[in-house]
C-alpha cells in the first residue's frame, strides 16, 4: 500500500473539515494525501496534485456546497479516473451534486456524515473501517487486478483488528442493510 494510500479532494473552503477526516485517518493508520499541506513551498500546484493522486489507491471526494461548485473538485476526479484509483464519495451536507459530479459519482454508493451529529466520532471510525477494508490486498496504485476483500459472519479483520459492532435499540433496518452489503461483497 502506498504511503499516502488516500486522496482527499475538496474545496478548500472545507480545509478544516477535509483536516479533521484526514486526522481520524492518519490516527488510525491511514495514509492521506490532502492539499496545501502536502504541496511543497513553490511547487507547481497542478503537477503536485495530479502526482498525488497517480500514487494513491483511493481518492475520498468530500461533497459540501462548496466542493459542488469547485471545478478543481472535477478536475481531480477526472484525474483519478483516467489514472484508476479508486474513487469513493462523502457526502457532509444536503448540496445537490453538480451535473460534471454527478456525471462521475451518480454510479457510486454514497456515504452519508453529518459532522454535527453526536456520533460523527463513530461514523468517522466506521468509514476508516469500510476504507481499510477497501485496501486491504489492493496493490499498489490503481485497481488493475483487485479483487473485493472476503470477509467473515459478524466481523471484519482490518489489519489485524477485529471490527464489529452491536446494533443499538431501534437500528435493525440498518443492520439488515448493513449485513445485506455484507453479503454482496463476499
Amino acid at each position: 500500500m502506498p504511503e499516502k494510500a488516500i486522496f482527499i479532494s475538496h474545496s478548500s473552503k472545507d480545509y478544516e473539515i477535509a483536516k479533521r477526516i484526514c486526522d481520524v485517518f492518519e490516527e488510525n493508520g491511514l495514509g492521506c494525501w490532502i492539499a496545501p499541506r502536502d504541496i511543497p513551498y513553490g511547487a507547481e500546484w497542478a503537477e503536485t496534485i495530479v502526482r498525488g493522486i497517480r500514487t494513491s489507491s483511493i481518492m475520498l471526494v468530500l461533497i459540501t456546497e462548496h466542493s459542488v461548485a469547485s471545478k478543481h473538485v472535477i478536475r481531480e476526479i477526472h484525474s483519478a479516473v483516467r489514472n484508476d484509483v479508486r474513487v469513493l464519495y462523502v457526502r457532509l451536507d444536503s448540496a445537490p451534486l453538480s451535473d460534471g459530479l454527478a456525471y462521475y459519482l451518480d454510479v457510486l454508493q454514497e456515504i452519508d456524515i453529518d459532522l454535527a451529529s453526536d456520533r460523527c466520532d463513530e461514523e468517522l471510525l466506521r468509514l476508516t473501517a469500510y476504507v481499510k477494508t477497501c485496501l486491504s490486498g489492493f496493490p499498489e496504485g490503481g485497481t488493475a487486478g483487485r479483487s473485493r476483500p472476503r470477509l467473515s459472519s459478524g466481523q471484519v479483520e482490518i489489519s489485524g483488528v477485529r471490527v464489529s459492532r452491536e446494533p443499538a435499540a431501534g437500528e435493525d433496518a440498518f443492520s439488515d442493510m448493513m449485513r445485506g452489503l455484507l453479503r454482496k461483497l463476499r
